[in-house]
């Protein structure tokens, strides 16, 4: 009879004993499984990475060297204006100097070169009463102030090493007539003899043999009467003598 209790203690001892241990077995597999896929998710690699550095290797190499644009010198500028004075800063390379439809008259004229050791500019002014002025250069007064004179023409040049290099080109916004041509290297912009004022003026350098900024028709407007008659007098005078 002992013997059979004993048994049937060690029997219900091993059912206990399964029961308790079955979840942990599980939990542990479970457990186990979750670690197996992290680790796989963290050492597997991206395929678009690997897509990207085959496409690096395989890639024929470029030469991105690209040669730098020749830069010009810079040209500045300003003006004295009829009713204003002096502008109060130098403008360059292109930009209006002086004022269009408000019937101010440029009465002077300052050019500089400011960042060129082998480069320099001279330039002169038709006055209103005076004719040509003597050429002054790099930023000197061209023209005059307090006299109420208008510039009505100008020449400009380049000197210097370096001006066989570029093109120096401007032009004028005249009264009565508006902007007339381009011009370059020293020959004249604007009129004589009609006394029409300049009442701005663009200046810019290019490199030799580019492009004109713009249309050059038109430049200088001599006044044709003048010519017509200096013309007429010669005529005359030559018949006169052959009679």
């Amino acid at each position: 009879m002992k013997r059979q209790f004993r048994a049937f203690i060690v029997l219900i001892s091993c059912f206990m004993s399964m029961l308790l241990l079955s979840p942990l077995a599980c939990w542990a597999d479970q457990n186990v499984g979750s670690n197996e896929y992290e680790s796989v998710s963290e050492t597997q690699s991206d395929p678009s990475d690997q897509t990207a550095a085959v496409a690096d290797e395989t890639a024929p190499s470029i030469d991105a060297t690209v040669e730098p644009k020749e830069a010009v010198p810079d040209v500045s500028y300003k003006s004295h204006i009829s009713g204003i004075g002096w502008e109060p800063t130098f403008t360059s390379n292109g930009s209006i100097s002086g004022t269009t439809g408000q019937s101010r008259r440029l009465e002077a004229l300052r050019v500089s070169l400011p960042n060129s050791e082998d480069l320099g500019i001279e330039y002169r002014s038709h006055v209103q009463n005076e004719g040509w002025q003597d050429w002054v250069s790099n930023g000197a007064v061209s023209g005059t102030t307090g006299k109420g004179l208008q510039i009505e023409a100008v020449e400009l040049k380049l000197t210097g090493d370096g001006a066989s290099s570029y093109d120096l080109y401007y032009r004028v916004h005249v009264s009565n007539f508006g902007w007339l041509g381009w011009t370059s290297n020293g020959s004249t912009v604007g009129t004589t003899g009609w006394s029409y004022a300049v009442e701005a003026i663009q200046i810019v350098i290019v490199k030799k043999g580019d492009a004109a900024p713009g249309d050059t028709a038109g430049a200088y407007v001599p006044y044709v009467f003048n010519c017509s008659l200096s013309l007429s007098q010669g005529l005359i005078s030559d018949l006169s003598r052959t009679h």
